[in-house]
């Protein structure tokens, strides 16, 4: 018998890198700050990419460009209430001026430098994969990834 839980939550993120640096953002929950790579769910009925380009223009207010898939992660709660499949593309920015969205968990964005990386609180926990892509030590990534909680 299915529930509110039995759904896989698909989440797109934008892989931007410019200068040795790669894009993130932030988000503020209960007073907790965590870095993303930026995007979001995907809609029924949306192509991954499509998805993308409307979560990328409404966080950051910018126009990009979808290249390849590069990086799926996907972690499921060990109560399995959630489970979500994270998909990163490479992308490359078609207008220049970033400005944060107006979404209420949006805290902040930056572009980091590889050992920058490292330190952050990063959901899914791929700050070693992220690094890799960044610095082209590897071309895809496919991890299964323990759950972190909050």
């Amino acid at each position: 018998m299915a529930n509110e839980f039995d759904n896989i939550r698909i989440r797109v993120g934008a892989l931007i890198f410019e200068e040795g640096r790669a894009l993130l953002i932030s988000h503020q929950k209960e007073n907790q700050v965590y870095w993303l790579i930026p995007g979001g769910g995907v809609n029924f009925g949306e192509t991954l990419p499509e998805a993308l380009k409307r979560e990328i223009l409404e966080e950051l207010g910018i126009e990009i460009e979808v290249q390849d898939i590069v990086l799926v992660c996907e972690s499921i709660e060990p109560e399995g209430r959630r489970h979500i499949l994270n998909i990163g593309f490479y992308c490359k920015r078609k207008s220049a001026s970033i400005q944060l969205g107006n979404d209420e968990r949006l805290h902040g964005y930056r572009f980091f430098l590889p050992h920058e990386i490292l330190q952050l609180q990063l959901f899914p926990n791929i700050n070693e994969d992220l690094v890799k892509l960044l610095l082209g030590e590897t071309s895809k990534v496919y991890r299964a990834k323990s759950w972190i909680p909050l």
